[in-house]
């Protein structure tokens, strides 16, 4: 061999050999591909509005739904959140801006009413209904993580109706 093409030879595997103990032992990033995302709205009809419409038990004892008068509907305290009979609406209104699709659980629809118990996104304001959900294992909480993952290039995928539905949110979510 020449001593030209040995030499590159002998540094193009010194550098791939660095590169590879370099990584070595260290965590590979997994990052969900969210180019063309979207959420499946029949599963925000099915196993998300329920939760938002539900009845939950906060802590404190009070039961509440995002769909109180004093809550998330027009004319409520929700802030920007708001809800309506219009499920299209509240879809997109969610999907648009309290959703994050490339970390589903610093989704701000998750993030605000979990607020003391999971570390909050810099982003979430106070949460004015309290806690809601009591952690990432909370039954209506993970409806909607479980939403927010299953992103899909259409509505007609096949992995739309395979949501997560909560039977009962007055006894299966919440405190």
């Amino acid at each position: 061999m020449r001593p030209a093409i040995r030499g590159l030879a002998l540094t193009l595997w010194a550098g791939v050999s660095l590169f590879m103990m370099a990584s070595c032992g260290e965590p590979v990033p997994v990052v969900p591909a969210v180019q063309n995302a979207d959420l499946c709205l029949n599963d925000f009809q099915t196993c998300v509005m329920p939760v938002l419409s539900g009845q939950i038990p906060r802590r404190g004892g009070a039961v509440v739904s995002c769909m109180d008068s004093s809550c998330h509907v027009a004319g409520g305290n929700g802030g920007r959140f708001t809800l309506g009979s219009d499920v299209s609406a509240n879809f997109e209104a969610v999907k648009s801006n309290f959703v994050n699709f490339a970390s589903t659980h610093d989704s701000l629809i998750l993030v605000e009413p979990t607020q003391d118990n999971v570390s909050p996104s810099a982003a979430a304001g106070p949460h004015g209904g309290g806690e809601i959900f009591p952690g990432r294992s909370d039954a209506c909480y993970l409806a909607i993580h479980n939403w927010i993952s299953n992103q899909v290039t259409s509505q007609s995928s096949a992995t739309c109706g395979l949501c997560t539905q909560v039977v009962n949110t007055s006894t299966d979510c919440g405190y």
